[in-house]
């Protein structure tokens, strides 16, 4: 785990996220593949959040957790802690 200040980290690059009228910080990121849906003719763009897993925890973030991000909703698809679960990384759609 990093033992450093994680807000540090996210000071240049995080944005204000309020979940259940808390604010937390965290850094949002549209991710480079696009979702095609042929039959259906919808294509819809997924964005990674990172958020301090500490964070994750304390608001019980899950799936369907809607997250307001700069004032815009997004929903929670899924979640991800890569490397040393410092950080958790969740897919999320744009409401």
């Amino acid at each position: 785990m990093i033992y450093e200040d994680l807000d540090v980290y996210l000071a240049d690059f995080g944005v204000p996220c309020v979940v259940a009228g808390q604010t937390i910080t965290g850094i949002l990121n549209q991710a480079d593949d696009v979702m095609q849906f042929d039959v259906a003719n919808v294509q819809s763009r997924m964005f990674d959040l990172t958020l301090k897993t500490s964070d994750v925890t304390a608001l019980v973030i899950k799936a369907k957790t809607v997250i307001v991000v700069n004032g815009v909703n997004y929903e929670v698809r899924q979640l991800d802690q890569p490397g040393d679960a410092a950080f958790t990384t969740c897919k999320v759609r744009k409401l």
